[in-house]
């Protein structure tokens, strides 16, 4: 490499994220015969004069694989919350080529987000429906109230719809909060 593509090459690698060094550097490590030795030389002392520690160089080194495991988390969850059963998530995941031990655990975990995020989810319709029959309420007040002794009791106009689908609201969030 002559010299000004090498300072060009050097100065390049000072813009990096230390996240892209590290991983250009294990890039390189696993194919060197690729690159050029002053190439991988340029990225070590990079590496080296930043002080970044052999740690942090494993964990970058780990990160695909935890990665991955976590994508096949997302899925999981995503199955798990579609109705697959925790069996049926294991063996999806074990045709993926995971270890049946690792699916086995992954599925667990997707069932018992799944889980956690029906509750969550059951919690806000729980309020939001407490806040429609509220405001159904309300509306109804007001409009009697507007309207004084004009209006007979019988004949009492209620926002019947905004009470009846804050209920309904209410009935789902405590059966998702609860089941």
């Amino acid at each position: 490499m002559d010299g000004s593509r090498q300072t060009g090459f050097v100065e390049s690698l000072r813009r990096l994220e230390d996240d892209r060094l590290l991983s250009t550097l294990l890039q390189m490590a696993d194919a060197p015969d690729q690159y050029r030795a002053e190439a991988m030389a340029a990225v070590k002392n990079e590496v080296t004069r930043r002080g970044i520690t052999s740690d942090r160089l494993r964990e970058a080194e780990n990160r695909p694989q935890q990665d991955r495991r976590e994508s096949f988390v997302s899925e999981a969850v995503e199955l798990a919350l579609s109705g697959l059963s925790p069996t049926g998530i294991e063996g999806d995941l074990v045709d993926y080529r995971l270890d049946p031990t690792e699916a086995a655990d992954i599925a667990r975990r997707a069932g018992d987000l799944a889980r956690e995020r029906r509750k969550r989810t059951g919690y806000r319709n729980l309020i939001n429906g407490a806040g429609l029959c509220l405001v159904g309420c309300v509306l109804t007040w007001a409009i009697y109230d507007l309207a004084g002794s004009t209006l007979r009791v019988a004949g009492l106009p209620l926002a019947w719809g905004a009470v009846v689908a804050g209920i309904v609201c209410c009935v789902r969030g405590i059966r998702q909060a609860v089941g």
